[in-house]
């Protein structure tokens, strides 16, 4: 197992909520819930985000395409929650030898939440995360293939996400010199070309929607 320069970043984030309503009840049963979440992120270790969630349709995965001028990079992830006092610790494994150890802090508040993060590479993924099994338990696992599309300076994620369905997820990585505002500009102008409509947004990270899932009976 291999770990190495660890580095700490801190975003502030804000997301919005909306009932999926326009989905059929088995739609909503099996997907719990199908989102988009979009990110404003700064470089450098100061990370500033704007979370939106909502159905991912395959309008938006056309738009996408369109607007990067690819059919995207295929990326597949695993992440494994382990049971911490404060905060949320997790190991993401690449499927490819490589994964990152992540811990980080953010209130479950609605609003502005300021989040600080640790995270280090591994070069050994499954035998961490037995380790911190072993020492810590596990809160649960998040499987999905995601496919990555890039749009300026977005990084457009589609997510396949095991027992919740499609996700999309928006990332722009801001520049240094660039403000949180023209940040979220840039956001909610490819929310826009990509036509998301506010009241299609819901709230919902994606453990946290595949636990509810389970707590309601809907267990994958």
């Amino acid at each position: 197992m291999s770990l190495q320069s660890q580095k700490k970043t801190s975003d502030t984030d804000i997301c919005y909520g909306l009932h999926p309503s326009h989905l059929d009840e088995s739609k909503r049963i099996h997907y719990c819930a199908c989102a988009e979440e979009v990110c404003v992120k700064r470089a450098k270790h100061h990370e500033h985000s704007i979370c939106v969630h909502c159905c991912s349709t395959p309008d938006y995965i056309i738009r996408a395409k369109e607007l990067s001028g690819s059919d995207g990079t295929v990326i597949r992830q695993q992440d494994t929650f382990f049971k911490v006092p404060t905060g949320r610790l997790k190991l993401r494994d690449f499927q490819d030898g490589t994964g990152q150890l992540i811990f980080y802090e953010r209130p479950d508040t609605e609003g502005p939440k300021l989040s600080n993060y640790s995270i280090t590479p591994t070069n050994d993924p499954h035998g961490l995360v037995k380790v911190l099994t072993d020492a810590l338990g596990q809160v649960g696992q998040v499987k999905k293939e995601r496919r990555l599309y890039m749009v300026g300076q977005t990084r457009v994620h589609v997510d396949c996400v095991e027992g919740l369905g499609d996700f999309m997820e928006l990332e722009v990585v801001m520049k240094e010199q660039q403000s949180r505002e023209e940040g979220v500009s840039i956001a909610n102008q490819l929310m826009l070309d990509l036509g998301v409509k506010e009241e299609d947004l819901i709230e919902g990270a994606y453990m946290d929607l595949l636990l509810k899932n389970q707590l309601n009976g809907h267990a994958p």
